[in-house]
């Protein structure tokens, strides 16, 4: 087959997505924003979506719909060019809803989270293009069921409509993985850790997490917390906090970490922690389940299909940082506890959340698309 993709190339989760299927043998293409910065994806032919010599025109009173219609008119010419048999857009509200305008089918649209949880109620002009984009789609995955339900909501088909996870790769997200390097770079000791990975963008709650850290250590004074702040949003605004709260000693600011290094980190940490305020399925979350890190969430219907409330982890209120740091206490002075979610969630991801198996389902799911094409 031949596939191109409308992503956005930083994202790990594209990258990965897209690795896949170069591994198996399909042409794949990648239209994107400024790709030509990307080094990473290899046996990828990159396509630039945006206009390098005409950007400051969108900013000219008057231009911006001419702008966007020479954007379009890119658009369509590359899809000449690339012939591809599936053209497949990543995110709705934005790649989903360049895709749709392009007209090209079969057009396949994966939600994310953000495009549909947050995207349609923050403006009416987002609203517009995420139902645009669900109503011209010939397939829709989604990364769970509450994420789908949410797509119908907003005018999806249901019968068109598909759960496919971005997945683990367990054979690199396993207990058992030598983190001593990491644990004396960041100065740990043998002090209990507990780990965020989720970036600092406000509704991914970090400041919960950094409230939560004066009461952990009226409890566990040696606890140590890592920070993990892949895209470098409100960088200051945190550091700022720690140090207003007198936490300094208790925290590791790590900025952002490759892919690569993350299995070393999560089993460095005793506790995983990732309270938003709206969520898909967080792969750092599936991730830590694999190495057999224990979780504190936040109460969403999205982490509940994983996540169930004193059996594998512990669910607390959104933006309750007193109860996320009692989670917290509970499970770092809880060994046994820790071990009982352990072993229960290095099971439940590879039963169901192998990435391998999900990108298979997808590629079957191509096939079919196209033979009722």
């Amino acid at each position: 087959m031949r596939i191109c993709y409308l992503a956005d190339w930083q994202s790990i989760h594209t990258q990965r997505w897209l690795r896949y299927f170069v591994d198996r043998g399909h042409e794949v293409f990648l239209i994107s924003n400024r790709p030509q910065r990307c080094r990473e994806l290899e046996g990828i032919a990159l396509y630039d979506l945006m206009l390098s010599k005409w950007e400051g025109l969108k900013m000219r009173r008057g231009c911006y719909r001419i702008y966007m219609a020479l954007r379009l008119l890119k658009l369509k010419v590359l899809l000449k060019k690339i012939r591809p048999d599936i053209l497949h857009a990543h995110y709705v509200s934005y790649y989903g809803w360049w895709g749709a305008k392009s007209g090209f089918h079969p057009f396949v649209l994966t939600a994310w989270g953000g495009d549909i949880y947050r995207d349609p109620n923050e403006s009416q002009d987002a609203r517009v293009k995420v139902m645009f984009a669900l109503k011209r789609a010939d397939l829709i995955t989604s990364d769970n069921e509450d994420l789908r339900k949410a797509t119908i909501e907003l005018g999806a088909p249901s019968d068109i409509n598909y759960v496919i996870g971005w997945g683990v790769d367990t054979s690199k997200f396993k207990p058992g993985i030598d983190s001593s390097d990491v644990r004396q770079r960041l100065n740990l000791g043998d002090s209990p850790v507990v780990l965020s990975t989720r970036s600092f963008k406000p509704f991914y709650n970090i400041d919960i997490i950094i409230m939560a850290i004066p009461l952990v250590l009226e409890r566990v004074p040696n606890a140590r917390f890592i920070l993990n702040n892949y895209f470098g949003y409100e960088d200051e605004k945190m550091r700022r906090l720690v140090k207003e709260l007198g936490v300094e000693e208790a925290v590791r600011f790590v900025g952002r970490l490759d892919h690569s290094e993350m299995p070393k980190y999560y089993n460095v940490a005793d506790v995983f922690v990732s309270v938003p305020s709206f969520d898909a399925t967080s792969v750092s979350l599936l991730e830590a389940m694999a190495c057999g890190v224990s979780p504190v969430v936040s109460d969403l219907d999205s982490v509940k299909e994983w996540i169930k409330d004193g059996e594998n982890g512990y669910i607390v209120p959104v933006r309750d940082h007193k109860a996320l740091a009692e989670a917290i206490v509970r499970l770092l002075k809880d060994g046994r506890t820790r071990e009982l979610f352990a072993t229960r969630n290095v099971a439940l991801i590879k039963e169901r959340a192998d990435h391998y198996k999900h990108m298979e389902r997808m590629e079957e799911l191509y096939f079919s698309l196209l033979q009722r094409s």
